[in-house]
This record gives structure tokens, sequence and C-alpha cells, in this order.
């Protein structure tokens, strides 16, 4: 009859199994070097890849003067992020209409 055995087969089956062997030992050898990073260490290389970059793509932000306003504006995808307060200093302070007047009184009114 016919022999079933392929040897190339087996072979490959080997070669697959030292393959995943060795990278599981190298997420191992990863792992334990994580944890032997401190989590001040780890926050603080978080801090250096993600701060001053856009939020939509990623790209560096760089800082720029608009109207004496600090700006961050994207090299990538052309945005523009706003602190706190840089809207009011690039279109004036906000200006309140009759029913938010009216509200801001209800809200305050504490008989």
């Amino acid at each position: 009859m016919f022999n079933t055995h392929d040897p190339l087969e087996e072979l490959n089956r080997a070669e697959r199994a030292q393959e995943d062997d060795y990278f599981r030992k190298l997420d191992q050898e990863l792992m334990a070097a994580l944890r032997d990073k401190s989590a001040e260490e780890i926050e603080q290389a978080i801090r250096t890849y993600t701060r001053m970059r856009c939020p939509k793509c990623g790209e560096p932000l760089e800082a720029t003067l608009e109207r004496q306003v600090m700006i961050d504006a994207c090299l990538g995808c052309g945005g523009i992020w706003l602190d706190k307060g840089e809207w009011e200093g690039l279109v004036g302070p906000k200006a309140y209409g009759w029913l938010q007047r009216l509200f801001a009184g209800l809200i305050a009114y504490k008989p």
C-alpha cells in the first residue's frame, strides 16, 4: 500500500514549533524587561511619545502665534488645537444673549 508519511511536512511542523518557541521566549524576555521598569519610567516614555501630538493623525504639533495667541497647529492634517482660553483670545469675550442671561439669573437665584 501507499505510505502516507510525508517527511517534508514533518520537517515543516518541526520548524514551526521551533519558531513558535523562539517567539514565545522573546515575548517572555520582553515581558520581564517591562516588569523590571518602574511605573514612573513607563509613564515618562508614554508622555515622550504622546505629548504635543495631533489627536487626529499623530503628527507633531507646532506652536504658532495667531493674533497674539499661541495655538497648536498640526503639520500633517492642518488641524488647529486650542487650549483653554485660547478661543476667547482669538474671537473675543463670550457674548451672552438675553436667554443665556435669563438662565444664568435663574441658576444663580437662591430664595
